[in-house]
């Protein structure tokens, strides 16, 4: 009897947070591994609520309370294994299907295709995965996008009508690739990785990320172990497991050599807005509460970004961030620009005090009181004037709220040689189309030296925009 009761109880309580769960945005017949894992949090919420429905038993029965306990413990006991395994099971299962939601609508890739080019026949398809979607012919249609003049190296590039020979249609999706070496037919090795989806896809601008990063780590891996040119029969499995983790989890982690992990992972917020170009003096700020950066945060990270995230404070640029973790200032830049793309991060200029910031218009105040803020006042004539700190305002962190905030935008300075023929690089360099952040790049230098210096030469004019 009591067993019956159990089983019918159990078999309510399934039914009853299942139809919770798909109106909290669980997907009704599909993933079902995902599914097993509900069935097991439902099994242990149950022992846990049958403990808690039952753990008093044993006490001592000599108290009032106790009477009326074991008169109602066993409808209580079932009441609340029903709540609380109601309680744990949505919350939990509905946590771990928040990101599958969001993949439901996505377009699945139908293959992924890796082309190259050969020194005696051209553009040739080498591999294809999972299934061969285009032949010879086919591909000669479009063969000059896929491997195209130097000119279109290192860019995202799609084709967004390919016929192939059973009459479906597809969008082909690359980033061709060049690498110059002497070692290679012709001085340079081409070749380009390929996603595929079908063209009445809306939304395959998520896939466009994932091309150009695929493509910057078979860079990487030919340049080091020529993993392309020398061993590509491993990267017919490494293209298949890329295509089969996206397709089904949105993700893969794939370990290619000791050195080299593919970490991939789509974006549902993404809609095909490219992140801002990155430069060595831009300052990356968390935008998360609580900032990525714990202990439990940073085992969950790869290598590079585990060395990077513990340094971002909003304070210290990317240059420097580099310097202290010994790492290229290239690499940096590409981590903080992924970072950036999945919106943990947001870039702000350095702050200097030799910086001028003016209002936008999302903050109007700034108009109706000229003397709080003037165009071409820098920031240390600001302080001196209005004298935040006595008011126990942090100047630094005023302006990065401001400009996080777009109310708030800082001025780039960029000079202008005014001697025509002068031969000094700077002066060739300062054209009115490379700001002072550039130049000190170029230079090496910090761009408060650099100014005062274009300043003290008295050849030079500035415009600031």
């Amino acid at each position: 009897m009591k067993l019956s009761r159990a089983i019918s109880y159990t078999a309510l309580s399934v039914l009853i947070i299942y139809a919770v769960a798909v109106l909290l945005g669980a997907p009704l017949l599909r993933h079902l591994s995902h599914k097993r894992l509900f069935a097991r949090r439902l099994l242990f919420g149950g022992i846990f609520g049958a403990w808690l429905g039952a753990f008093f038993i044993p006490l001592d029965w000599d108290r009032w309370w106790q009477v009326i306990c074991s008169v109602l413990r066993r409808d209580i006991s079932e009441v609340i294994i029903i709540f609380y395994n109601g309680i744990l099971n949505t919350v939990m299962y509905a946590a771990t299907s928040t990101y599958l939601s969001q993949l439901i609508d996505l377009p699945k890739l139908k293959g992924i295709i890796f082309a190259e080019f050969d020194a005696d026949k051209g553009p040739v398809i080498r591999i294809q995965v999972p299934t061969f979607l285009f032949d010879a012919k086919r591909f000669d249609t479009f063969s000059n996008a896929v491997i195209p003049k130097p000119e279109l190296f290192h860019r995202l590039i799609k084709v967004n009508h390919v016929e192939n020979s059973d009459g479906k249609v597809y969008k082909v999706m690359g980033h061709p690739v060049g690498i110059e070496s002497d070692s290679y037919a012709r001085g340079r090795y081409i070749f380009n990785v390929c996603f595929v989806a079908d063209k009445s896809s809306q939304v395959d601008c998520m896939y466009e990320p994932m091309v150009q990063k695929c493509a910057a780590y078979l860079t990487q891996m030919e340049k080091d172990t020529r993993f392309l040119s020398q061993s590509q029969d491993k990267l017919a499995d490494l293209l298949l497991n890329i295509f089969e983790g996206l397709n089904e989890h949105g993700e893969c982690k794939i370990p290619v050599t000791d050195q080299t992990t593919i970490y991939l992972k789509l974006c549902p917020s993404f809609h095909g807005i490219e992140p801002p170009k990155v430069e060595p003096y831009m300052v990356p700020m968390f935008t998360q509460v609580p900032p990525p950066n714990t202990p439990n945060h940073i085992p969950k990270m790869d290598v590079l970004s585990q060395k990077i995230c513990p340094k971002v404070d909003g304070v210290r640029c990317i240059k420097e961030i580099a310097m202290i973790v010994e790492i290229d200032t290239d690499l940096v830049m590409r981590c903080v620009r992924n970072l950036h793309f999945y919106g943990c991060l947001t870039l702000i200029p350095l702050f200097m005090y030799a910086n001028t910031y003016v209002a936008t218009e999302q903050l109007h105040d700034f108009y109706m009181n000229p003397g709080l803020i003037e165009t071409g006042m820098t920031m240390k004539d600001w302080c001196e004037r209005m004298c935040p700190r006595q008011y126990n305002v942090d100047e630094r962190r005023t302006v990065q709220f401001g400009i996080c905030h777009g109310f708030v935008r800082k001025l780039c300075i960029y000079p202008v040689s005014l001697k025509k023929g002068d031969p000094r690089r700077i002066a060739k360099l300062c054209d009115g189309t490379r700001s002072l952040e550039d130049l000190a790049v170029i230079f090496a230098v910090s761009p408060v030296k650099l100014l005062e210096a274009v300043r003290s030469d008295g050849n030079f004019v500035f415009i600031s925009k």
